[in-house]
């Protein structure tokens, strides 16, 4: 396989073509329906709230 990426100089699949789930997240993302945190410490706050 890595043989063949290097031969053809390209990845075999489309880079530039987001997948459902990563289409899903970009739509939520530009209609703001995404959480937002101020720092690094808020966002480990809310991963770690459950625990």
């Amino acid at each position: 396989m890595l043989a063949k990426i290097a031969t053809e100089n390209t990845l075999p699949f489309n880079v530039r073509e987001p997948n459902a789930e990563t289409a899903a997240a970009l739509e939520a993302c530009r209609r703001g329906d995404v959480v937002n945190f101020n720092s690094v410490e808020d966002l480990m706050a809310d991963l770690n709230a459950d625990d």
